[in-house]
Parts: structure tokens; sequence; C-alpha cells
């Protein structure tokens, strides 16, 4: 009973469960090279669904079948096999939440900021100079209709959540503002920004959307993204979905058919963005330990876990020696540029470790990458994110990624008397070489001020080395200069740079960070303008000016914000 075979994708998948219980037998066969596999005797297997079809008919004597993913829908044919005396238990697992979330927040906001035109403008060094006042929704400007789960993570952003299930629940979760069942389909479809499909492949999902049901979209130019199963509509319908502009966009991680043949229209579209299934991974570490625990309750006849058959004013602080200065300039400070800085990190941190640029273009040559959803990468729970810059856009930014579970380094000019409980750590600028050695990355939100002009300077990112940490700058580029940024890059004290403003804007197109691989940039718009924001707030500076009202957010010149 102490023999187990590991047959799957999942890379060290056996040496991790060799380290939780060494006691046992593990033998690992690479789905490869499996010609002469036998497999009569085996009782225990760990094992991805993709793969047990081909073998089934080998395992004679299987008792246990451990799978690596939570979806198992290919087995679905084997429903009425009457010689399925075994048991098959899934992965499920907390990190698969919210390693969906990530990904589902990070395509809504690239869709928003059209984040793949940046791409290819970084690609010809092109630097759009009015893209700071593009008009764009945040989160909370849109309602999201979730078949299936997520909620939680986007309410955070203020966003409207509706909830597709198949019956109201009695007790109805706080982030969730409306419920509808798959009968009020219609009414749930034309009430949503976003559509997004987390549900199973079930008998009752099968073709939910099919025919013209997503007509029910056309009002608000919804997009539709769908990461749960492709069984949820047929592929000619989502084209002729799409060509009929019904729904705007549609964002898909998973097909009717997997892999996405090469000859699909889907892979040509331009309002579609497509990932190889791999929204979720499979983390050997998680399987193991959940097999093991299994392992355990199986040999004791215990039943098995989860069975299943414009802030910136820097140009002025050149004033603050002036003396004819008798006036007062007040400055555009909006709740929503925090949420919106926060979006874009966000984003561009998920996007980071996902490869989401490299799987762009390697998706454009329509060709389906094989074993992705076996990479290991990292959740931002799994990382110390360091912010540069602890005022009203750096608290909302930590907030923001506190609700991801990351443990936050907040680098201030003095520490608070009154901490902030999604701050872990406090640091002042006297401790900035500490700070940088204890991040994954660093994110620069200071404005442009004596004080910080230069605090990147020379080789103070070698701090950064060991942690190969990634350093993000949408604060003000005089935190740097260009060279020593470049030189940091070469030598690779830093693993990466993900850049919105620079120590010359606009970039110049000689520049070298244009053609690093490892720095992404995007031309000075992680926050834009918003004319209704502007608009509100001037009102109500007026009306206080005309009363002789002290005005909010008043520029200190000496200071520089």
């Amino acid at each position: 009973m102490n023999r187990v075979i590991v047959y799957s994708h999942l890379s060290k998948l056996s040496q991790h469960i060799k380290k939780i219980m060494p006691q046992l037998n593990i033998v690992n066969i690479n789905p490869d090279n499996n010609e002469s596999l036998e497999l009569n005797n085996v009782e225990i297997m760990v094992t991805d669904c993709s793969l047990l079809l081909n073998i089934r008919n080998k395992l004679s004597n299987i008792k246990w079948i451990q799978f690596t993913s939570a979806g198992v829908e290919e087995l679905l044919g084997l429903s009425d096999d009457k010689n399925i005396n075994f048991v098959v238990t899934r992965f499920v697992d907390s990190a698969y939440g919210l390693d969906m979330a990530e990904y589902v927040v990070m395509q809504i906001v690239a869709h928003e900021r059209n984040q793949w035109k940046e791409y290819e403008a970084q690609k010809k060094s092109f630097w759009s100079s009015d893209s700071m006042f593009g008009q764009r929704r945040l989160l909370s400007d849109m309602t999201i209709g979730i078949m299936g789960v997520v909620a939680r993570t986007l309410k955070h952003f203020n966003a409207k959540i509706w909830g597709l299930t198949r019956t109201i629940p009695t007790t109805k979760e706080p982030y969730i503002d409306e419920y509808r069942t798959t009968s009020s389909l219609p009414e749930f479809l034309s009430n949503c920004h976003y559509i997004i499909n987390i549900m199973p492949a079930t008998p009752e999902t099968d073709g939910l959307l099919n025919g013209d049901m997503l007509k029910n979209c056309e009002e608000n130019n919804a997009i539709f993204m769908n990461v749960g199963r492709g069984n949820i509509i047929k592929e000619d319908d989502l084209v002729n979905a799409l060509e009929n502009k019904w729904i705007t966009a549609a964002i898909l991680d998973v097909f009717e058919v997997e892999p996405l043949p090469s000859t699909s229209k889907l892979w040509t579209m331009p309002q579609v963005i497509i990932s190889p299934h791999n929204a979720c991974l499979a983390r050997a570490e998680s399987v193991a330990e959940l097999f093991c625990n299994n392992y355990n309750k199986f040999t004791h006849g215990e039943p098995l876990l989860h069975l299943s058959i414009s802030a910136g004013v820097e140009q002025l602080i050149e004033l603050r020696h002036e003396k004819n200065i008798n006036f007062v300039i007040t400055r555009f400070v909006d709740e929503t540029y925090g949420l919106d800085m926060a979006e874009y990190i966000i984003m561009q941190i998920v996007a980071f470790e996902r490869r989401q640029r490299e799987e762009y273009e390697k998706l454009k040559s329509a060709v389906w990458p094989h074993n992705s959803m076996f990479v290991s990468r990292r959740l931002i729970s799994q990382m110390n994110i360091g912010i540069m810059g602890i005022g009203n856009i750096g608290k909302v930014v930590a907030r923001s990624l506190k609700h991801f579970n990351a443990k936050i380094w907040g680098l201030t000019r003095t520490i608070p008397t009154t901490k902030e409980p999604y701050i872990d750590e406090y640091r002042t600028t006297n401790s900035l070489p500490e700070f940088l050695s204890n991040c994954h990355y660093i994110i620069n939100i200071m404005p442009a001020t004596p004080e910080t002009n230069g605090l990147l300077n020379g080789d103070m990112l070698k701090n950064c080395k060991e942690n190969n940490a990634i350093f993000m700058n949408v604060g003000r580029g005089n935190i740097i200069k260009e060279d020593d940024l470049v030189n940091a890059l070469e030598n690779k004290w830093i693993t990466a740079a993900i850049l919105d403003v620079f120590e010359v804007e606009p970039l110049p197109s000689t520049s070298k960070l244009w053609t690093m691989p490892q720095v992404i940039i995007t031309p000075h718009n992680a926050c834009t303008v918003r004319a209704d924001g502007i608009a509100n707030l001037f009102k109500s500076n007026y009306e206080k000016y005309m009363k002789g009202e002290t005005l909010p957010n008043v520029l200190n010149i000496q200071r520089g914000y």
C-alpha cells in the first residue's frame, strides 16, 4: 500500500511528496516517455486529469486516484462506466481563488487600459503624449457579473457585484450586491459591464450562453471573460456574438476545444485576448500536501477530501525661492487617483509574474503552449511589497495590495504615531538599504522633491539583488538617473523595471530602456486625469473660494506637493 505512482506534468511533484512522507515508495513516471508503462498492480496514483483517459484500461487494480487539478470534466464520459470501483479526489487549494482573482483583476484592468497597445508602442519606441488624458473606467465604475466565485476581491475595488447561482442562498454574502439564478440569465447579462464565467463543466452549464443569449449584453457593451470551462458556449456562437458586437470583447482562458485549433477565428480577432488555460496553476507543493493528507485518511479508512466523479506639480518646485508668489495653487487630488494607481500596480505585478507580455507574443502566432498550466509562479500573497511613499495614494495602494495578503513595507520620512493596520513594516529613508533588501517589489510613489531627488542613484539598487526584486516607478522620474537604472538592470541588481515615469519625458527614442527586454514602459498614464473629477473639485473649491473659506489640497511649494 505504500507504493505510489506519480504520473504528472507538474514539475518536482514526486520530490515534494517524498519530502512530506519519506516512508512512501514514490515511483515517478515521465508522461512524455511511457510506451512500456506497466500499471496493472497500481493501487494509488497521483496524476493529471488529462492523462487518465489514455491509461484507464491499464489500471485494473486501482483503488484511489488523486488529481492535480480541480477540473475533472474529462471524466464526465466515464459516468456510465460500471467498472469504476475506485475513488477520485480533486486538487482544491485556497490559493486557487487568489490565483483566479489576480488573473481576473489583471485582465479587466489591462483591457480597460488597452495594455496590449502599450506593448506594441514600446516595441516602436513610441511615447503617446496625450495618453494621460484618455478616459477609462475604474473597477469602481463597473457592474461585474460573476458566474461562480471571486467576488470578494473585486468588491475591494468598490465594483458592484452581481452573482449568478443555481439557487439564491439563505445567507447572502456582504460583498455580492445582487443575486440572480440561471432562470434570470437575460436580466443578469443585461445589467453587467463584465461577465465573468467561473462555472464548472456540468450538464447544467453546458451551452448556457449558446445561441443569441449574449445579445442581452449589447446595451452595456459588455466584455465576456471565461475562466471557468469552455462548454458554456459554442465557439461559433461566441464568434457570432463578437462579430455582431453583442459583446465588445472576449478574454478567454478556456475553450470549447483545447488546445484551441490554429484554424480558430478567435486567434485573429482583434477584440479577443487568449491565454492557454493557465489562469490558475497547480502548485506541486500544494498538491503534495493535499495528497499526503488524503493518503493518511485513505490508509485509516477515513473520508477523503474533495471527492469527485495628475497630482504632479514638480515643475513648480523651482518657484520655492520666489518672493513674489501672492497667489494660491490647488492641486487636483481625487480619491479615484489612488484606486487608478492601485489597479495599475496590481495589473503590472500580476502581468509580470505571469509573463503576460511573452505570452502575448507567442499567442499572436496561434501557438498553444502545452503544459503552461504547470509553470510555477508567485502569488501576491507570497511577496513582500515595498511602497516608497505612504501618502494618500500610497495608502490606497497598500490597502489594495493587502487585500491579496501581501506583506507590505512602507517607506516614509517619519514613522507615524498611529500605524495603518494594512502596513506590516515601516521604515524611514535612513533605513533605505534595509527596506530595499527585504522586498520582492519596490514601488515608488514619492513626489519629486529635493529630498527624493536621486534617492536611488548610484549603486543603491544593489540592495535589491538578493531578492531578485522588481522596481516599479509610478511616482516621479527624479528618484533615479536613467544611467544608474540601466546599470542596475545590466548588473542584475534588479530583475526587471516597470516604468511609468522617467528622468526625461517624453522618454527619448534613443533611450536604452525602450529595447531592454526586462523593461515594461507606459507613457506616464498609470493615473489619468478625469474631467468629471476636476469639474466636481473645481465647483467645490470655487464655492469655498467665493465664501473666503480655506481651500483643500493647497500646494506647498517648499515641499513640492
